[in-house]
């Protein structure tokens, strides 16, 4: 239950590294332009200056992110897809866009790392966002996917050698078709559906 709650973790924070640049940004001192930046390590204030208001947080939270981002995406590449499964019916689904964009509204609202009382009250609002992706169990179903061309279905499936149809969500970067066979991964209750390749292994479930 750890991992999964890790790895769950990894992928919500992941989905807001825009967020997290958009922070960044706005933490950013636009009247250092032209003079002498320093990294916010050690040094000599009177030579240089670090052009952040906030630079632990600003910088920390975007790294973060953006490792989050970056270790979701191996994930998703190098999931062990040893089983196959034969598709009945695919439907395309849009990815919901309103509960993710809020916090960007937010963002744009004054929000920064130096009003401590808002800020922290969107963590809060992130923290039960987070929770309610987490416990239903589908929190990998992510937009910002999207602009790495992973797509959601809602599909219709068998097991080979079965006749029994399942129901499940997954996600693909190749356009579903009905009676295709494909190979499949699982992360919590989504599967992870690939081509099928040479020397990929049939099974059950």
């Amino acid at each position: 239950m750890q991992l999964r709650f890790v790895v769950s973790l990894m992928v919500f924070l992941a989905s807001y590294l825009p967020l997290s640049a958009i922070l960044l940004v706005q933490d950013f001192r636009f009247d250092f332009i032209g003079g002498a930046w320093c990294l916010p390590i050690p040094r000599s204030e009177t030579v240089c200056s670090v052009p952040l208001r906030n630079p632990g947080y600003s910088i920390t939270i975007f790294v973060i992110c953006l490792a989050c981002l970056v270790v979701s995406l191996l994930v998703l590449a190098f999931a062990k897809s040893k089983r196959s499964i034969d598709i009945k019916s695919a439907k395309y689904v849009p990815a919901e866009l309103i509960n993710y964009s809020i916090p960007y509204v937010v963002a744009f609202m004054s929000i920064g790392y130096d009003e401590t009382g808002k800020f922290i009250g969107l963590l809060i609002f992130l923290g039960w966002m987070f929770w309610l992706n987490h416990m239903s169990g589908q929190i990998v179903l992510n937009p910002v996917l999207m602009a790495f061309g992973w797509r959601f279905y809602e599909i219709q499936f068998r097991f080979p050698g079965q006749t029994m149809d399942h129901s499940g969500v997954a996600l693909s970067r190749h356009e579903l078709s009905k009676d295709g066979r494909l190979m499949y991964a699982a992360i919590q209750e989504v599967l992870i559906l690939r081509e099928s390749g040479r020397g990929d292994q049939d099974g059950g479930n």
